[in-house]
């Protein structure tokens, strides 16, 4: 067991690296996770509103320099500018801070720091699996299918906190398993251990609140009518990692405001369109992203697992899915309420439009491969056979979906002539784009950033300096079609343009300005 332990952590850990050798560019919320994580996104958002060196000829480092980190250990203003910036809460970006202080800020620090969690997040759901299975190759099948799954590979490729808060999910939900159960005593070690993962998951990401709902309600149910006193130490102990969490980040509050301008437009609205993202988000749990309507594909597998369990599994096994007092039953609770309740908070009104998304999704996929081989284990006679097959599909879709790139946004064709040029200009200081442009721009080259609308008030500033530039051009998060056909006819008066189809659509389009003036 030891050795295939070994081997399937090995295989999970090498994945990733695969699929990060494959890397070319940063992400959109990357940007975001870099000005963050290096102390400067409260800077950056001075700069966007037209502060040096918007509107201004400077050489790249200018800007680049905002995403290296120059004051070490600023987690304090990490914190700070996330409660005033962003939407997110700052432990995540307090590690990768550290992290990148080790090995500096390149496409390999997000991923490399979210495979070691990827890797921490494995162990523990083999332990948690097989504490609350109580069979050690189903422990392994389940880590095996959780960290061989596309979208969860996915989620490791980008540097964002979600991978960090699938390890506190599973390690929170194992922590109030072990606490409920009355055949065994909960020390005082455990209840610090509660206490630390407490703060640590709502130090990661707000929805985190989620799960600790679900755990209120479970331990209420489990205990107050059984041990009033071990119920009231586990809820102090929950109120205790949130009020460390407090201490720690006393302006998460500020954030909520922000949080509600992303939320869906009204209630229960293109429910249609939301189902398919749900659904897609599971298709996507087991195959590399496909262009198949997910919602037929996803009823054929269901109906067929419900057939296969009323003819093959015996009635006794059957019986102990709606056995609460097992520890595998009470884990597939944890994995409908996780997903019931962000379903809803995705229909009704709390949630952003991408909100079901893999990444979004990353507390709920450990408890369903969980669930996934618990409901395959219930076969005595089948059960081993086909877990050891589903692991195996699971990995040559892990490999085909890291050979055959996880995602387009992550490999471009080919170099970007902002590479190879001298001068760059660019007309999106949004905090999501314009650092996916200038990461690739030598620290000597010249870059001109500023709003459409300061480079249509401003043409004097840039105009007559664009002879062989690279124009990049977003319509995204502020840009606009009209204003980048307006900026296009008043450079084409003076220069030839010629687009560059190499440039990853997500960035933006790129023209390359010739020096020879136009017909």
């Amino acid at each position: 067991m030891i050795v295939l332990l070994v081997v399937a952590m090995l295989a999970i850990v090498g994945l990733r690296i695969l699929a990060t050798n494959e890397k070319r560019i940063i992400t959109h919320d990357e940007g975001i996770s870099y000005l963050s994580a290096t102390g400067h996104q409260g800077e950056y958002s001075a700069i966007a509103k037209g502060h040096y060196p918007f509107g201004a000829w400077v050489r790249a480092s200018e800007w680049k320099r905002l995403i290296r980190v120059e004051k070490p250990f600023c987690l304090k203003q990490i914190g700070s500018d996330l409660a005033h910036f962003d939407i997110h809460p700052p432990l995540f970006f307090w590690v990768l801070h550290l992290w990148s202080l080790i090995w500096g800020v390149t496409l390999w620090t997000g991923p490399s720091l979210n495979t070691a969690i990827a890797l921490l997040t494995a162990l523990t759901l083999f332990g948690f699996a097989r504490y609350a299975l109580g069979n050690s190759w189903q422990a392994l099948a389940v880590a095996c299918v959780w960290g061989f799954s596309p979208v969860v590979i996915q989620i490791s490729l980008e540097a964002r906190q979600y991978d960090l808060l699938a390890l506190w999910t599973v390690l929170f939900i194992w922590q109030i398993l072990k606490c409920s159960d009355l055949r065994r005593q909960f020390s005082w070690r455990e209840y610090t251990v509660l206490i630390a993962v407490v703060a640590a998951g709502a130090l990661t990401q707000y929805l985190f609140s989620l799960a600790v709902a679900g755990a209120l309600l479970f331990l209420v149910a489990r205990l107050a009518w059984k041990d009033a006193r071990r119920l009231a130490k586990g809820v102090l102990s929950i109120g205790v990692g949130y009020v460390i969490f407090y201490l720690l980040h006393p302006g998460f509050y500020l954030a909520f405001a922000r949080q509600r301008a992303q939320e869906n437009p009204g209630i229960f609205e293109d429910v249609g369109a939301k189902i398919e993202t749900v659904c897609k988000g599971f298709l996507d749990f087991f195959t590399p992203a496909t262009s198949a309507r997910p919602l037929p594909i996803l009823i054929a597998l269901a109906a067929v697992m419900i057939i296969w369990i009323l003819l093959v599994v015996p009635r006794r096994d059957l019986r102990s899915i709606f056995q609460f007092d097992s520890a595998n039953s009470q884990s597939v609770y944890f994995f409908s309420w996780i997903l019931g309740s962000m379903v809803l908070f995705y229909f009704a009104f709390m949630s952003p439009s991408p909100g079901m998304g893999g990444r979004y999704m990353a507390m709920v996929w450990p408890f369903f491969a969980f669930t996934l081989i618990f409901i395959l284990g219930l076969s005595a006679k089948y059960g081993r056979i086909l877990m050891g097959a589903f692991c195996i599909a699971m990995l040559a879709s892990g490999i085909s979906s890291v050979l055959g790139g996880t995602s387009q946004d992550l490999r471009p064709d080919s170099r970007f002539a902002v590479e190879l040029s001298d001068k760059t200009l660019v007309d999106n200081v949004s905090r999501g784009v314009l650092p996916r442009v200038f990461w690739h721009i030598a620290d000597d080259s010249y870059v001109f950033a500023a709003s459409q609308e300061y480079l249509l008030d401003h043409k004097d500033l840039w105009l007559p300096y664009l002879d062989g530039a690279v124009y990049i051009s977003s319509v995204h998060y502020g840009g606009t079609f009209s204003r980048q056909r307006q900026l296009l006819a008043l450079i084409s008066k003076d220069y030839k343009i010629c687009p560059d189809e190499k440039v990853d659509a997500s960035i933006g389009r790129a023209f390359i300005i010739l020096d020879s003036p136009a017909d």
